[in-house]
C-alpha cells in the first residue's frame, strides 16, 4: 500500500519518538548509536564510509526475501541440537509486529545487524569481508565451528536517500578439517523494506574470481532470530545429505580389538578408533551428499576390520564387516559383521564380502541393534564382539568322540585356533645301513636316500588320511598360510645321493630329518547349539615353504666292542659291504611337498596319536650335520 507524503512525515516523527524512548540494549548487544562491544565479535571499530554506494536494491526487485533458504536438509543422526538464540528484551513481539516495526524504523534510523552461525558437519575458515561494505562493519572472525554468535556485524545510520548499510563476509567450507573447494557468502543489509540476510554457495573465493556453485552438496539458509534495535540473523550451513550410514562397535568381557582399518570412498567419513579396549566402544559414519558419486552409486558405506585380542593376547582371528545404506526407489540397509581366521589385509585374502566366515570360532561379532535416528535416510547398526561360551574338553577319549561324531561328517562345524606355530626339525629317520670301518683309513660310501614324512598330530583326529586332512588339516593349512606365512603339505619326500664318510675303526650310518612345522592350540567343535573347546591339540606338518630342506647327519661310534649300535628308533643296524674310500662330507637334501589334492591314495585308517610330543631326541656320540 502506497504511503502519502503526510504519512511519511508522520512515520518519521513516530520513528524519532520511538528511537528516543527505546529500551537499553541487552547484555552483549549493541545500541545503534554506540560503538559495538559484543563479547564474541572483534572489538576493532572500523571508520565510517566516506562516500555512500548506490542504494541497495529492494528485495522485491531482486527476488531476495527476508529468509532466504535452500531446501531444508534432512536431519542427520549426528547433528547437534542448536541452542536457542538469546532474545533481546523487546523481542516478545510477534514476527508480524517485528516486520511492521521495521517498516517504520528503516525510514531513517541507526541500525546494527549481527551474523550468527549454526554449522553441522562443516567448519569455516579463511573468513574475510567481500568487496566494499557500506556502514561500519566489524572485523570478520577467521574461523567458526558449531553454533557461534557474532561472527561479524555492520551498523550505521540508514535513510531512504542517505547511507546504505550492507556487509558481506566469505568463508571457505571445510569437512573434517579438509578444504572442500567451496565457499559460503553471508550478506547482511538494510533496504526500505527492512533488514535482510542472504546465503550463497560459491566455487572458489567470491572475492577472488569464485562463481556461484551448481553443486548441491550443501544447504545454506539465513533466518532472523532477533529484532530491532540489534537485528540478528542465524546462518545455518550443513551437508545436503542424500543418504548416510553409521556403525557402533562394542566389546565385552576379555575381548579387545587392535589394528583397526576403515574404508569409505565418500568425501565425508568419520572412521572409528585404531583400537577398542575391553568393554569399550567406537563409532564410524559416512554421508553421501547430493552430487557425490561413490563407487557404489547412491550408497553410503563404510567397511572395517580389527584383530581380536583375548585377555590382552593376540589371536589369529579378525572381525570384518560394513554398514551401508542405499537410496533408490526405496532405502536398503545392510549391517554385517563376522569373524574370519586370516588377516583381511593380506594380499592373498579375497574381498571382504567373499571371505569365508569362521563361524566355528572362539569369538563372535553380531549385529545387536539397528536404528534409523533421522528417518530412512540415516541408518545405524550396532555390533557386539564377544567370546563364546564354550565347554572345555581335555581328555583324549572325549576329544576323539567329538571329532568322530562331528568333524568327520560335517567339517564345517569344526575350527582351529592356533596358539603357537614354530619351525622345527621332524623325527630323525635312519637313511642307511651301518658300516664298520677297520680298513686302516677313512672310507666314503655313496648312499641314495629316499624318505618321506607325513603329518602327525594329537587331539582325537588323524590328518594322515585324505578325509582327515580335508576335514581338519586344511583348516590348519589355511591358518598357517595367512597368519604365519608358512606353507604346509600332507607329506614331504626326498631322494638324493650323499656320501657316508666313516673314519678308521668307526661304525657309521646316515640319519635324515624332514623340515616340519609344529603347531599347538585348540580345536573348536560345534555340536547342536553348543561349542566345545578341545585343548592341548598339537600337529606337525611337513614344511612346504620355499627353501625348506631335509637335513642329514652322519652318526659315528668307535669300534671298541663287538656289539652293534642301535639306530635312533631303537632297532639294531645291519652292516653293509664297504665301498671305495673317499673324503667325508655333509649336506642338505631337496624336499618335495605334496598338496592336499594329492592325498587320494593315502591310507584312510591310521592310528590316532593323542598327547605328547612327536620329536624324538637323538644322542649323538660323534657326527657331522648338514642342514638347509
Amino acid at each position: 500500500m502506497k504511503k502519502t507524503t503526510a504519512a511519511l512525515a508522520a512515520a518519521s516523527l513516530a520513528v524519532s519518538l520511538l528511537l528516543s524512548t527505546v529500551m537499553p540494549a541487552s547484555a552483549g548487544e549493541v545500541a545503534p548509536d554506540t560503538p559495538v562491544t559484543d563479547a564474541t565479535a572483534s572489538t576493532a571499530q572500523p571508520s565510517q564510509s566516506e562516500s555512500a554506494e548506490a542504494e541497495t536494491p529492494d528485495p522485491s526487485e531482486t527476488g531476495e526475501v527476508e529468509e532466504i533458504a535452500a531446501a531444508e536438509p534432512e536431519p542427520a543422526a549426528s547433528e547437534a541440537a542448536t541452542e536457542e538464540p538469546a532474545q533481546a528484551v523487546d523481542d516478545t513481539r510477534s514476527a508480524d509486529a517485528l516486520d511492521a516495526a521495521d517498516d517504520l524504523e528503516v525510514a531513517e534510523a541507526n541500525v546494527a545487524l549481527w551474523a550468527d552461525v549454526d554449522l553441522s558437519r562443516v567448519t569455516l575458515s579463511s573468513g574475510h569481508l567481500v568487496a566494499a561494505p557500506a556502514g561500519n562493519p566489524s572485523a570478520v572472525r577467521p574461523t567458526a565451528g558449531g553454533s557461534e554468535r557474532g561472527l561479524f556485524y555492520v551498523n550505521g545510520e540508514y535513510s531512504l536517500f542517505g547511507t546504505p548499510v550492507d556487509a558481506t563476509a566469505a568463508y571457505e567450507i571445510e569437512m573434517l578439517g579438509k578444504k572442500s573447494g567451496h565457499w559460503v557468502e553471508m550478506r547482511l543489509y538494510v533496504t526500505s523494506g527492512g533488514s535482510f540476510a542472504s546465503c550463497s554457495i560459491f566455487d572458489g573465493d567470491p572475492s577472488a574470481g569464485g562463481t556461484p556453485s551448481t553443486f548441491k552438496g550443501f544447504n545454506c539458509s539465513a533466518k532472523k532470530t532477533q529484532g530491532d534495535p540489534n537485528v540478528r540473523f542465524t546462518f545455518s550451513l550443513s551437508l545436503n545429505r542424500w543418504v548416510e550410514a553409521a556403525g557402533i562397535i562394542n566389546t565385552t568381557g576379555p575381548i579387545a580389538l587392535t589394528a583397526g582399518h576403515f574404508e569409505s570412498d565418500l568425501p565425508y567419513h568419520v572412521y572409528g578408533s585404531d583400537t577398542v579396549a575391553q568393554n569399550g566402544t567406537t563409532r564410524f559414519e559416512s554421508v553421501m551428499r547430493e552430487g557425490d558419486d561413490p563407487f557404489n552409486h547412491d550408497t553410503a558405506r563404510t567397511m572395517f576390520s580389527y584383530r581380536v585380542l583375548d585377555a590382552g593376547e593376540q589371536t589369529t582371528f579378525w572381525i570384518v564387516g560394513w554398514s551401508a545404506n542405499y537410496r533408490g526407489g526405496a532405502f536398503a540397509w545392510d549391517g554385517t559383521c563376522f569373524v574370519v581366521d586370516r588377516d583381511p589385509q593380506n594380499s592373498k585374502s579375497p574381498a571382504l564380502d567373499k571371505m569365508e566366515h569362521a563361524d566355528v570360532a572362539p569369538y563372535s561379532c553380531e549385529r545387536t541393534n539397528q536404528q534409523w535416528p533421522a528417518g530412512n535416510g540415516a541408518y545405524e547398526a550396532t555390533f557386539t564382539v564377544s567370546k563364546r561360551q564354550m565347554t572345555v574338553v581335555t581328555e583324549p577319549f572325549q576329544q576323539r568322540e567329538l571329532v568322530d561324531q562331528v568333524c568327520g561328517t560335517t567339517p564345517e562345524n569344526c575350527g582351529v585356533n592356533l596358539a603357537t606355530v614354530t619351525i622345527d626339525a621332524g623325527k630323525p629317520q635312519v637313511a642307511s645301513d651301518a658300516v664298520n670301518n677297520r680298513s686302516g683309513s677313512e672310507m666314503s660310501i655313496p648312499v641314495t636316500i629316499s624318505k618321506s614324512q607325513t603329518v602327525t598330530n594329537s587331539g582325537g583326529f588323524k590328518l594322515t588320511s585324505k578325509a582327515g586332512f580335508d576335514a581338519m588339516g586344511g583348516k590348519f593349512e589355511v591358518s598357517m598360510e595367512y597368519n604365519y606365512s608358512r606353507s604346509v603339505a600332507a607329506t614331504t619326500s626326498t631322494s638324493m645321493s650323499v656320501p657316508l664318510k666313516i673314519p678308521n675303526m668307526h661304525r657309521g650310518y646316515l640319519v635324515t630329518t624332514p623340515p616340519m612345522i609344529h603347531t599347538e592350540g585348540t580345536v573348536i567343535v560345534k555340536k547342536g547349539d553348543r561349542y566345545f573347546e578341545l585343548q592341548g591339540v598339537s600337529a606337525e606338518f611337513p614344511d612346504a615353504t620355499p627353501g625348506a630342506m631335509w637335513s642329514w647327519d652322519t652318526v659315528l661310534d668307535p669300534l671298541t666292542s663287538v656289539g652293534q649300535p642301535e639306530d635312533p628308533a631303537g632297532e639294531p643296524l645291519a652292516p653293509i659291504t664297504p665301498g671305495a674310500s673317499t673324503t667325508s662330507s655333509a649336506g642338505t637334501l631337496a624336499a618335495t611337498g605334496q598338496s592336499s589334492a594329492t592325498l587320494v591314495g593315502l591310507v584312510g585308517a591310521a592310528v590316532v596319536l593323542l598327547g605328547g610330543g612327536v620329536l624324538l631326541i637323538v644322542r649323538r656320540r660323534r657326527g657331522v650335520r648338514g642342514q638347509g
